[in-house]
């Protein structure tokens, strides 16, 4: 995973995850571990959605003037 995201939201939260491939992130979401435990949280069932990422940048590896 490269980057997570929980956003606060009107009706709940929103989970945002950036992966280096839809592959990874696929695996993820379907890892047994992790749907456990979002059972014992009694975290509701969603379908997750796949989008590819337009752009991106990392603050801490920019450079001052770039």
């Amino acid at each position: 995973m490269i980057a997570h995201f929980c956003l606060k939201t009107s009706d709940g939260i929103r989970v945002s995850n950036v992966w280096d491939s839809e592959e990874h992130a696929r695996a993820d979401v379907e890892n047994p571990v992790l749907l456990e435990a979002l059972a014992k949280a009694q975290m509701p069932a969603v379908t997750p959605q796949f989008r590819p990422v337009h752009n991106h940048f990392i603050v801490s590896e920019m450079k001052a003037g770039v």
